[in-house]
Formats: structure tokens, sequence, C-alpha cells
């Protein structure tokens, strides 16, 4: 077995803003989340719902829910930022 190094714990560090930084780590997650919607492709199993639910080709439920997860990932972001914009103006 090695020596740990000085300092080093181990493990996995999560990622986050440095102290100070006037980030919000809230606003991340839902920046992130919203992120995560983008593209919803045919490893989601909601993709394949859809397509069987609508009776969709997979090519046309890949352009139809592709398009609104895209929508809806950029109206979410767009969201976050405005929240961000009201809690800067309120210095919080």
């Amino acid at each position: 077995m090695g020596r740990a190094r000085p300092g080093h714990r181990g493990g996995a560090r999560p990622a986050a803003a440095p102290a100070g930084s006037g980030v919000h780590p809230e606003l991340m997650v839902l920046a992130v989340s919203c992120g995560s919607i983008a593209f919803s492709h045919v490893n989601d199993p909601g993709f394949w719902m859809f397509k069987e639910y609508f009776n969709l080709s997979v090519i046309d439920a890949i352009k139809a829910r592709t398009t609104y997860t895209t929508t809806l990932a950029v109206l979410g972001l767009g969201g976050v930022l405005a929240v961000e914009w009201v809690l800067d103006t309120l210095s919080v």
C-alpha cells in the first residue's frame, strides 16, 4: 500500500465554487439540471414511452423530443439567469 500524500484525504471531492466567489450553489444545481434535459435521445426510457404513446417513428420521435427538450432546457436556463439577476440586484 502506498503512503497518503500530506493534506490529501482521498476519495472524490465535490466540485464547488470557491468561498466568496459570489456563485450560488443552488443556482449551479438548477443550471446543470436544465442542461441535462436537452438533447434527450434513445438512451432515455422516456424517449421510448414518448415514441410509443404518439406512435412515431424513431426519426420523428428524435426530431420532436429533441426540439421540445432543448426548448425546455433553454427556457429553464433563462429562468435560472433571471433568478441570479434578481439575487444579485438584491445583494443576496
